[in-house]
């Protein structure tokens, strides 16, 4: 069973018109929703956009079954398009999605969720964005190989354990 909450009502009627079950709240007051208890807690590409984001994994925590998961995806504060548009000069207000509150790195990332009672499962790059434009990606390589790894991916995961 799955269910979804945000807290943008039209993107609520967008999903529930394609029949996903979803509810309007908050996602730092999920335990006021009285959803019950649950094995695994998604957010992805969501605690970037919070003013608390502890408050929202303490949330989680609450609403999670003893040995549940948390999923959790933030943007890498180092992803190669990052780095490539400082190294350019552009200010990074021109390209920093308006609602971000922070950036994350594995380490802020592991910090938060060991200090708000996971136990870290696992932590690793998401795959690394690449063009589709053939010449663009050997352009890429050759300007800037160092970094095409994937420490420089777009986003990082983290899996954590809440322990019984």
């Amino acid at each position: 069973e799955v269910v979804g909450v945000d807290n943008d009502a039209e993107a609520i009627r967008i999903v529930a018109a394609a029949g996903y079950p979803v509810l309007q709240g908050d996602a730092l007051e999920l335990s006021s929703l009285g959803l019950g208890e649950f094995d695994v807690v998604v957010a992805g590409e969501l605690i970037e956009h919070l003013s608390c984001p502890g408050k929202f994994l303490d949330e989680a925590y609450r609403c999670l079954r003893p040995d549940g998961v948390i999923i959790v995806t933030v943007p890498n504060a180092y992803s190669f398009t990052r780095l490539k548009q400082l190294r350019k000069g552009i200010d990074d207000a021109l390209w920093t999605h308006s609602q971000h509150t922070c950036w994350y790195s594995r380490a802020t990332t592991r910090f938060l969720l060991e200090r708000h009672g996971f136990q870290l499962q696992e932590l690793a790059y998401c795959d690394l964005f690449k063009s589709t434009r053939f010449w663009k990606r050997v352009q890429d390589y050759v300007r800037l190989g160092w970094a095409t790894g994937a420490r420089f991916s777009e986003s990082i995961f983290a899996v954590g354990r809440k322990m019984p």
